[in-house]
């Protein structure tokens, strides 16, 4: 499941926006006895969509007056990071910039963990052009699971590198370089992609950074450092 669609609205009220999404979005009904599988689903999905209907009376997602969404913004941006969720606010009076900066302003914890705000009203949804106002949505759902999947090759990449190198060169270096991309690779496809490949590693992306170019030196050296005996062993006459 790549995207999910969180909110206290029932999906038949955000029906139409999965409608123009033309994706196969999840949804989660979020209540205030589920917190534990609301964490779970958040677990599954690579980019959310925290979604709010004015019909519930106003516009408190975060940061005011009996806030509906504190916690659990907070906790979309900290798994998913904050360029894979957004917030979209919709049944408005309003849709125009000024509305959008004056929500913006006064529940600043949106600006802080999300991606972006986007605001609908009525009229918007029956706009015939309503396709060209969701394509920033729709880039930015896009962007994120292009950019999780790229991130996967790579890990693969590096982890297959690492196995034939372990096998070609037997050493107990080797095996335990395979064993360690071979874990982190399993663990990124088993968890899900959504959870942190080093628990309780707050420096995770720098550390696998490291790692990876690490691996990559290491790897090269090997191979270059042999390259000259290869040559030698596959061509005996070559510098007589």
């Amino acid at each position: 499941m790549a995207v999910t669609v969180f909110s206290r609205s029932g999906k038949e009220e955000y029906k139409w926006l999965t409608e123009v999404l033309k994706c196969d979005a999840g949804s989660f009904y979020i209540s205030n006895t589920n917190s534990e599988k609301f964490r779970a689903e958040v677990n599954k999905c690579k980019s959310a969509i925290l979604y709010h209907s004015k019909n519930r009376g106003r516009v408190n997602i975060t940061d005011v007056t009996d806030s509906l969404y504190d916690d659990e913004l907070k906790y979309l941006s900290s798994k998913l990071g904050k360029d894979n969720v957004i917030v979209v606010v919709d049944d408005l009076d309003d849709s125009g910039p000024e509305a959008k900066a004056r929500i913006l302003n006064n529940q600043q914890s949106i600006n802080r963990f999300a991606k972006d705000l986007f605001l609908f009203t009525k009229e918007d949804k029956k706009d015939k052009k309503i396709q060209e106002t969701m394509k920033p949505i729709i880039e930015i759902l896009s962007g994120s699971i292009n950019k999780l999947d790229c991130r996967l090759i790579v890990l693969y990449t590096i982890t297959a590198s690492t196995v034939v190198n372990a096998f070609s060169r037997r050493s107990f270096t080797n095996y335990q370089l395979a064993l360690f991309w071979i874990v982190i690779s399993c663990r990124k496809k088993y968890v899900g992609s959504s959870r942190p490949l080093l628990p309780k590693c707050p420096g995770e992306s720098t550390l696998l950074t490291l790692a990876a170019f690490g691996t990559g030196g290491y790897l090269l050296f090997s191979y270059c450092r042999r390259f000259p005996s290869f040559i030698t062993e596959r061509f005996p006459n070559l510098y007589r």
